[in-house]
């Protein structure tokens, strides 16, 4: 006679979030400045006008959040001894979700003919750049090329 044995298996589905898979992995915000071109630290920008009183085209900075969490405390300061030369428009939003993105201009307005310096400093809750710094510079003069 012929024995038939049979085997059961039972498959269970569960669903779960990637940071309840790794619990190593966790959100939060990541600031980029101009597309990642900007480091921290040694991003700069220079402005030259022809003369005293003349003021510089505004140059775009934008700001992306390249992280897995809120970006917030978005906040633009400008320190240094020429800070009073540099014009930064408000920024437009003061959190940005992950993959989005806000923009401002900065403007060069000289008071005074020799070269000055400022920084500017871009607030965030980044967790490693609390200040993302860019520096600035900028002259009259006129620069010619051979």
């Amino acid at each position: 006679m012929m024995k038939i044995h049979l085997l059961a298996a039972a498959l269970t589905l569960a669903s779960f979030s990637s940071s309840q898979a790794n619990p190593a992995v966790t959100k939060k915000p990541e600031i980029s400045v101009n597309g990642g071109n900007f480091i921290d630290g040694k991003a700069r920008l220079d402005f030259i006008t022809r003369r005293l009183g003349d003021t510089t085209s505004n140059q775009i900075i934008t700001i992306n959040n390249t992280g897995t969490a809120s970006l917030t405390g978005l906040k633009l300061v400008v320190d240094g001894p020429g800070k009073a030369n540099f014009k930064v428009s408000k920024i437009a939003k003061s959190s940005l979700s992950p993959g989005f993105g806000t923009s401002f201009q900065v403007r060069f307005t000289p008071s005074r003919e020799k070269p000055v310096r400022a920084t500017l400093h871009i607030l965030s809750n980044d967790a490693d750049e609390k200040s993302f710094d860019i520096k600035l510079g900028g002259r009259v003069g006129v620069t010619f090329t051979p």
